[in-house]
């Protein structure tokens, strides 16, 4: 967990300075259940999950945690793409770079 802490609390401050309320809510367990109560107890308006969704065979044995979140949700899920790379999201410069205008 405080791994995950200090890697994210850099973006959580970088999508807060931009206006937009955020909180940062780790919790153990099946990644379905856990976002499914967190945004029960938030009152979420909407979930945003990261994804690099497989393709060809790998997608017709392999179900996706995102596609679990998306079919489980109360609220609209927003599914933001891997770089297909991994599964890597943009790093914290890239979010810096985007928001300044420059991404």
């Amino acid at each position: 967990r405080l791994d995950a802490d200090k890697h994210l609390a850099p973006l959580e401050d970088l999508i807060r300075m931009q206006g937009v309320d955020v909180e940062l809510d780790l919790r153990p367990g099946r990644v379905v259940d856990a976002v499914a109560e967190a945004a029960a107890q938030h009152a979420a308006v909407m979930i945003v999950i990261g994804s690099d969704i497989p393709s060809g065979l790998l997608r017709l044995f392999q179900r996706s945690v995102t596609e679990e979140v998306i079919q489980a949700s109360p609220v609209p899920v927003l599914v933001v793409r891997g770089d297909g790379d991994g599964g890597n999201m943009l790093s914290t410069g890239q979010w810096q770079a985007a928001a300044e205008g420059d991404g």
